[in-house]
């Protein structure tokens, strides 16, 4: 009864510090190293069982609470990320504007066609290219928890948003270098052309941050799957 007390006492206790630990922003993680802890002190074999047994079914139960394939998820958008996408989308729609309005023949007063160099043409590309893959992103994850839990946790939103911030800041770097050069200043839409270099420049910076948190979401991500993986196969041994 005493040996019970105390590994009742000892569990809160480390409960206690893991959730203090962990800043309470991930209970379920918490929760696993507060029994991880927990076993490591005691070395039990049915108290080891147990605490596999609990955190197995902390991770289930996660997994069983976000399978809802569609479902709106208002609370993106209101998110960092979320409103950090739609940045991104309204300034890249912004500077596809200005070199729309821009590039074109000087004495004609409608748009006709895209008349540019091949400078104002990569920009061009690269600004509505990122607009409409991230507004294809964000609106897959408004309407769908799972896409957003799954494809932030990927390779792949890593290498998109970092291609689109490397991509974004050449051609921003390119543009303003050339609408600045020898006799630019009588350049046809010079004010907005340097406009949207200097805006693309700053959507570059958005991307970069996307990236980062990808990256760190995507090895979030791997660290649980190996706990994950390596707490199923002590459950197995134990079995065996």
């Amino acid at each position: 009864m005493v040996r019970l007390k105390q590994t009742g006492f000892y569990h809160i206790v480390l409960l206690t510090n893991s959730l203090i630990f962990a800043g309470k922003k991930n209970v379920k993680i918490a929760y696993i190293y507060g029994n991880f802890a927990l076993f490591i002190y005691f070395n039990g074999r049915f108290l080891l069982q147990y605490s596999l047994f609990s955190i197995i079914f902390l991770l289930i139960m996660d997994i069983k609470s976000t399978t809802k394939l569609l479902g709106w998820n208002s609370k993106y958008i209101c998110s960092f990320r979320g409103i950090l996408n739609i940045c991104e989308i309204v300034l890249s729609y912004v500077c596809v504007q200005l070199l729309k309005d821009t590039c074109r023949p000087a004495y004609s007063s409608s748009t006709g066609g895209f008349v540019g160099s091949a400078h104002e043409t990569y920009f061009y590309l690269c600004s509505f290219t990122c607009m409409i893959i991230t507004s294809i992103l964000l609106f897959s994850f408004v309407i769908s928890q799972v896409s957003c839990i799954m494809m932030e946790r990927t390779v792949l939103c890593v290498l998109f948003w970092s291609i689109c911030c490397l991509f974004s800041f050449l051609t921003s770097i390119i543009l303003f270098f050339y609408v600045n050069g020898s006799n630019s200043i009588e350049m046809f839409g010079y004010s907005h052309k340097v406009a949207a270099a200097i805006l693309g420049c700053i959507n570059s910076g958005f991307f970069l941050i996307n990236a980062v948190k990808s990256y760190k979401s995507c090895r979030r991500s791997v660290e649980r799957t190996i706990i994950f993986k390596s707490l199923s196969h002590l459950l197995h041994i134990l079995h065996a």
